[in-house]
């Protein structure tokens, strides 16, 4: 699959300002240092969402040189509501020993619950594809929890396909 044959590729761009949400001012814009208490925020509403811990000390640790290296291991794109951050992608590079290549890896997609269904999630699955085309890269990978029925009818509507995989941790 191409990069312009990436899922849901006829997406607006996501530097148009704006929504389908009557009244709404959403901009969605890439993450800086500045903006590390509001994904903090976000990260620990997402872990808590899905039923993990979250190590905020850790994260802000590690966060900031993570977003803006020379040569970043991490891309943040937020959903900003009227200037209130209430959605994050983040996305990090990643290679494929069977296909050979690099695929951009979306790690998390998180929009605020009273924001879902604004189509802030098509706007920031479409950054994070941008990011893709504009990183040469052909494909990208996620995963979302099995119980997480809305996010997989999310995913299957953009056209992407599920692979049957468990992922593991350890440490």
């Amino acid at each position: 699959m191409s990069s312009r044959d990436l899922p849901g590729s006829d997406l607006p761009r996501p530097d148009i300002p704006g929504s389908d949400k009557p009244g709404s001012d959403v901009n969605i814009r890439r993450a800086g240092e500045g903006d590390i208490a509001a994904l903090s925020r976000l990260c620990a509403a997402h872990a808590a969402f899905e039923g993990a811990g979250f190590d905020a000390a850790c994260f802000e640790r590690g966060i900031g040189p993570a977003l803006s290296a020379p040569m970043p291991r991490l891309w943040v794109y937020l959903a900003e509501d009227q200037g209130t951050v209430v959605g994050y992608v983040a996305l990090s590079r990643e290679f494929s020993t069977w296909r050979a290549q690099d695929y951009l890896h979306m790690d998390c997609l998180f929009i605020e619950e009273g924001q879902r269904g604004s189509r802030l999630g098509q706007r920031l699955f479409a950054a994070a594809q941008a990011e893709a085309r504009d990183q040469g890269l052909e494909t990208m990978e996620w995963q979302t929890p099995d119980w997480n029925a809305p996010a997989i009818a999310f995913y299957q509507a953009l056209g992407a396909k599920a692979q049957n995989k468990l992922r593991f941790s350890i440490g």
